[in-house]
């Protein structure tokens, strides 16, 4: 009787918690934990990656459908390849990715219009006249693009080829640079070309153009052959080559009609032009001129068409003699340009000149007339220099070095647009848009600073103003301040970089800027650039697009989307804060701690950065429940010592987990996974890889479970001296369940995928998990006290499925309990209840199926009970 007492009242127990709806919460485990189990990808079908597809380039051409990119990861291709269609063949990096003859053959033959060739090293073609690094041939609207080529019989060559374009190309070969041959209105601009035959060579070519480009060390600069008709060569430096050039008449054909040479450069060369026939023209007519050339030795003294006028105009009084058949009516005195010093009242033809002239003194004004500039500009007076207007007066360096860089105090540059620098990256280099090298007193405005490696870049400079710019397609950084403090930042758009604004430094005074919030960075998002705030709240602010926290004491950062910066959140000497619930992706660095000590960082997602989370000589800060994936490092400690790194999923980075000069930190529960390099120590030791009883969850890690408790019988080696002594064999998960208003934390350690996890209040546990079918399954569960009494069962599938080598005793701390069960793979409904005895399951079964629960998914806000 009082057994059937007993059913009977907890059956009317069951039946008031289903009439009063007491609420509970569902939750579910981190969306990072859901990406980590799924084995899908997704991939444009309009692109197609050698690396992941294919096992040639040739290969992933053949597969490539018509209008389509290919993109060719870094590495050496021994092959010879012919481009039969229409597509963009990209390179990762110029200087990396290479596609090698082996001296045999042309390298890359292109027969299909439309084809566009970048980011390559093309070299060692075969040797011959049919032999060549690119030829494109009967092939029309084709781009050769930002690509070196070297030891090429013929680098670039185009037969019976139209509208096509050879762009920004380094050139160093044996044979000729560039070749048009029987082809019509092409271009070959920007290009250096150096130690070949020939710079460029035009025969049977009809409006085409040369211009901009670098043609020097080569036998020969500028050569054409007849027929030749109605080209243009122009504003191309032709230096130290040993002739300027050759003009040959190719029989029967002998023609040559309206090639017009101006605002070239010919520097240095040894010898002349040969010249075997005329037809040529030799400058722009006046006041535009000609070319200039160094070893003219005439005066400037008159001016206008006939030179037969007061004052000086740039242009020799002189006509230079190209040949005995042709001259240049209007050679120019300086390099074409147009550059003038307003105190002097000079004129030069380049800004360089014009600093660099003996008369230019410290505190006069260079003004800059509407051009483009191809120099590499170092200014080394306290001088102004202002340009005519920002949109048309241009400083271009050709894609080789720093565009501009600023060396002497008390400097202003004012209204240029300075672009196309080359593409080394500090330390290693210094080629910038701007480059601000130990000085100070600068002032840098309403300036366009676009398609640099970096924009605009302070190194060790101090009290500079930088205002009114936009700074926009940079390789790296828009505006990066290394170890440069005390400047003012105003009014600057920085957008479209790869990464926008960023700030290094090693000490107070390196951070300590003015920088305010009308300086932007991508879609008019402000920076944040907060200086000794305590005691703040800085959560759900759409409009921060990059966040910086100086002697910060008490922050607290919470649910902002952070992207494509030098640091998504930077905080230097930052203490008891944190920062949470944070999307950080394609910056840098995700999210920086420096100098910074009891922090916490928990629940954040840092995405597709070069660094997820890295801590720099930064102590005892708690680094939890994060996800990183998809990085070069997925966590990286610099210095950083006696920090805990736990609860964390990284996945799929280069590093996964990356130590230097780094000791006595801890990690365990975290899910390490698929990453190319797990864990990779460097001077760092005095690590610890686990809590005592547990650790973390390697991918790779492959050893037995014997002894069924979900942990590995053997440690997982780090490295020679340290190891994760109790690796997990399943993925790590934490979920908190509020209870009576308290939070309790379960976790479990299974191979299996949870699709559904949630608390009831009748003291159950209830998830839903799935694996490939007939395979082994296994969850280790803590499960708090608090929430379920020690004594636990466990059903699978209302009891349909065995529950296989139990273990409901494998750990009890006084607070939780550990226990292990088992099944065999499908998707497994699992009940974890206290236990009861045997007839009174159908009951709980019911009340499961009857009570209607409601079920909240973790928040990301929810702070992890520790």
């Amino acid at each position: 009787m009082r057994l059937a007492e007993s059913s009977v009242f907890q059956q009317f127990l069951v039946w008031i918690l289903f009439s009063a709806a007491l609420t509970s919460f569902f939750i579910q485990s981190s969306p990072l934990l859901e990406e980590a189990s799924s084995a899908s990808s997704t991939t444009n079908p309009d692109e197609c990656s050698v690396a992941q597809n294919l096992s040639s380039i040739q290969n992933a051409i053949n597969e490539a459908e018509n209008g389509s990119k290919v993109y060719i990861p870094s590495g050496i291709y021994y092959e010879r390849i012919e481009v039969n269609k229409t597509i963009a063949l990209i390179g990762e990096n110029a200087s990396t990715t290479i596609i090698d003859g082996n001296n045999q053959d042309t390298v890359v033959k292109i027969t299909a219009d439309d084809v566009n060739i970048t980011g390559f090293t093309i070299r060692n073609s075969g040797w011959g006249w049919t032999r060549n690094g690119i030829y494109v041939y009967l092939a029309d609207n084709c781009e050769i693009k930002d690509n070196f080529l070297l030891n090429n019989c013929h680098n670039v060559r185009l037969n019976y080829s139209r509208n096509s374009r050879v762009l920004n190309n380094i050139i160093d070969g044996i044979g000729y640079g560039i070749r048009f041959i029987s082809s019509q209105d092409c271009l070959a601009a920007g290009n250096k070309v150096s130690n070949c035959i020939g710079g460029v060579h035009l025969e049977n070519a009809t409006f085409c153009t040369v211009e901009r480009n670098v043609f020097t060390m080569n036998d020969q600069g500028v050569r054409l052959y007849s027929p030749c008709t109605n080209n243009i060569i122009t504003a191309n430096r032709v230096l130290n080559n040993v002739y300027e050039g050759m003009i040959e008449r190719m029989p029967p054909n002998g023609t040559f009609f309206n090639n017009t040479f101006f605002h070239n450069n010919f520097i240095n060369n040894t010898n002349p032009f040969i010249y075997r026939y005329s037809g040529n023209i030799w400058d722009d007519g006046y006041p535009s001129g000609g070319n200039y050339w160094s070893r003219y030795t005439g005066s400037d003294t008159f001016s206008g068409p006939y030179q037969n006028e007061t004052g000086k105009d740039g242009i020799g009084d002189m006509p230079y003699a190209v040949n005995s058949y042709e001259s240049d009516r209007y050679p120019l005195i300086y390099q074409y340009g147009s550059v003038h010093n307003l105190n002097t009242s000079l004129t030069y033809l380049t800004m360089q000149s014009a600093i660099d002239a003996s008369e230019t003194l410290d505190g006069h004004t260079i003004s800059v007339n509407s051009g483009i500039y191809h120099e590499n500009l170092v200014v080394h007076k306290s001088v102004t220099i202002i340009g005519e207007e920002r949109a048309t007066t241009i400083i271009d360096s050709g894609g080789v070095g720093t565009v501009l860089t600023v060396n002497a105090d008390n400097t202003s540059i004012y209204g240029f647009t300075i672009r196309n620098s080359g593409a080394n990256f500090p330390p290693y280099g210094d080629d910038c848009g701007v480059r601000l090298d130990h000085c100070s007193g600068i002032k840098i405005s309403n300036c366009l600073v676009t398609n640099n490696r970096i924009g605009i870049y302070l190194l060790f400079s101090e009290e500079n103003l930088i205002e009114d710019n936009l700074i926009s397609s940079s390789l790296e950084n828009g505006i990066l301040l290394w170890y440069s403090g005390g400047n003012i930042l105003r009014n600057n758009v920085i957008s479209e970089n790869s990464y926008n604004f960023a700030v290094f430094g090693g000490g107070f005074p390196d951070f300590n800027n003015s920088i305010d919030t009308s300086n932007t960075v991508d879609d008019g998002k402000a920076i944040h650039y907060l200086i000794g705030v305590e005691d703040r709240l800085i959560e759900n602010d759409e409009s921060i697009g990059v966040l910086y926290i100086i002697n910060g004491v008490n922050v607290t950062i919470q649910a902002l989307n952070l992207t494509k910066n030098g640091h998504g959140i930077f905080c230097y000497n930052t203490t008891e804060s944190r920062i949470t619930n944070i999307t950080a992706s394609r910056n840098s660095y995700g999210l920086y701690l420096q100098d910074s000590h009891d922090n916490t960082v928990d629940r954040n997602v840092c995405l597709r950065n070069w660094v997820g989370i890295c801590l720099q000589d930064s102590t005892h800060n708690q680094i939890a429940d994060n996800s990183a994936s998809s990085c070069e490092k997925g966590i990286s400690l610099y210095q950083a010592d006696n920090n805990n790194v736990e609860g964390n999923t990284i996945h799929q980075n280069i590093y996964g987990i990356r130590l230097s000069e780094s000791h006595l930190n801890s990690f365990f529960h975290n899910n390490i996974i698929q990453n190319n390099q797990q864990s990779s120590l460097y001077f760092s030791s005095m690590n610890i890889w686990d809590n005592g009883f547990e650790g973390n969850f390697w991918s790779d890690y492959s050893d037995r479970d014997s002894n069924q408790d979900g942990l590995g019988d053997s440690p997982n080696p780090i490295n020679s001296y340290e190891s994760d002594r109790y690796p997990l064999l399943g993925m790590f998960h934490s979920f908190i369940i509020y209870h009576n208003e308290s939070p309790s934390e379960v976790t479990t350690v299974t191979n299996s995928t949870i699709l559904d996890f949630a608390y009831e209040e009748n003291n159950t546990i209830r998830l839903t998990v799935n694996g490939t079918d007939g395979t082994y399954g296994f969850c280790r569960f803590s499960i708090p006290h608090a929430l379920i009494k020690p004594e636990i069962s466990v059903i699978i599938d209302n009891g349909e499925t065995e529950v296989l080598c139990t273990n409901y005793s494998l750990r009890d701390d006084g607070s939780s309990r550990w226990i292990y069960f088992a099944y065999q793979h499908s998707t497994r409904e699992i009940i974890i209840v206290p236990e009861f005895s045997p007839s009174i399951i159908p009951t709980i079964m019911m009340a499961i199926t009857l009570v209607a629960v409601t079920i909240v998914r973790l928040k990301p806000d929810q702070k992890r009970s520790m």
